[in-house]
């Protein structure tokens, strides 16, 4: 028994398939096949199955092999792609290649069938074995970021155990209005960053100030406003692949510019900052704090409600009107 291999064959005819067969199983390759000759067979052979390998016969009318190959790069990038020819054209063996063949052989030299087929899908296998590589660090390094990320949050709660579980809450109400608006997953894991380190700024903040259990004075007050700008100059220089210290930075903006610390208005601000805008508000009247005991999540929603369109976007509050409304949404412990 040789080893099982599937060969797509794009040729015009089945009379240069048979030498090509038993060259194969000559070498060692027990090789199930299927020809198409045109570009839309190509593709329905593609959606049928997947394939070991492609053999190409260039006696195909050149546009359409050059569209097969490109239609196979597209959806394989994998799999290895042979050329046969009855000359060397070095003006077609140089598009062959660039188009994305694996090698290029003329069929008087069927003997360098076997090892350009063994070439290739050795290539192949350490191809897919990088990319699993690669696939894993990434993987790794996400859950690195998370735990990080975590980490961070557990200090700033630490510092004020008031709040304790709040960016956690926020996080996850912040996700779920997102993806009631139907952001894409890339712009949902951001917010999840951001939102779940969104106050790391007030470890700036003296700790008596942010469990002072009565109302702050002004200067307090004008010192806990620099919590966002705080938290933007540690995460500005991190490498985060979404604008996490923007974020961060925005978040308590409001879109008629009453917002801190730059007054900025609803066009200057990310979608991202106006949804954890909502979800911290949200949060923080519901929940208990030092100087006053948690609201009901009614008080809370009539909150962003009154100041819909004027300190919150209006997509946003409709959507957590939404969520909480229609879809049953309960904030987590």
């Amino acid at each position: 028994m040789g080893q099982p291999i599937s060969v797509l064959i794009i040729s015009d005819s089945d009379n240069e398939i048979r030498p090509l067969l038993d060259t194969m199983i000559k070498g060692g390759y027990e090789p199930t096949y299927k020809r198409v000759e045109t570009t839309a067979a190509v593709q329905s052979a593609l959606k049928e199955a997947s394939w070991d390998l492609v053999l190409y016969d260039d006696a195909v009318a050149e546009s359409e092999a050059f569209s097969a190959i490109a239609l196979l790069r597209e959806t394989d990038n994998n799999v290895p792609l042979i050329i046969l020819s009855d000359v060397i054209n070095e003006e077609v063996v140089v598009r062959s290649m660039k188009a994305g063949a694996s090698d290029y052989i003329t069929k008087a030299s069927l003997s360098r069938l076997i090892p350009a087929v063994a070439g290739a899908l050795q290539e192949t296998i350490d191809s897919r074995q990088d990319q699993k590589y690669h696939q894993d660090i990434i993987v790794d390094l996400r859950k690195g970021l998370e735990a990080t990320v975590q980490a961070i949050s557990t200090a700033v709660e630490i510092r004020d155990p008031y709040t304790a579980g709040h960016q956690r809450r926020v996080s996850h109400l912040a996700c779920a209005i997102a993806a009631e608006m139907g952001l894409a997953s890339r712009q949902i894991d951001g917010l999840r960053i951001a939102s779940a380190i969104h106050d790391i700024g007030k470890m700036y903040i003296p700790p008596e100030i942010l469990s002072k259990p009565a109302k702050l004075t002004e200067e307090e007050y004008n010192l806990i406003k620099k919590h966002p700008k705080a938290g933007f100059d540690i995460l500005k220089d991190i490498d985060f692949p979404w604008p996490v210290a923007r974020i961060v930075l925005e978040h308590h903006e409001r879109i008629d510019g009453s917002g801190y610390p730059n007054g900025s208005t609803e066009e200057d601000l990310l979608l991202e900052s106006m949804i954890l805008a909502v979800s911290d508000v949200v949060e923080a009247v519901a929940s208990y704090r030092s100087y006053r005991p948690a609201m009901a999540i009614d008080v809370a929603l009539d909150e962003i409600v009154s100041k819909k369109g004027i300190h919150y976007n209006i997509l946003v509050v409709d959507a957590c009107l939404r969520l909480f409304g229609l879809k049953g949404y309960k904030m987590i412990p």
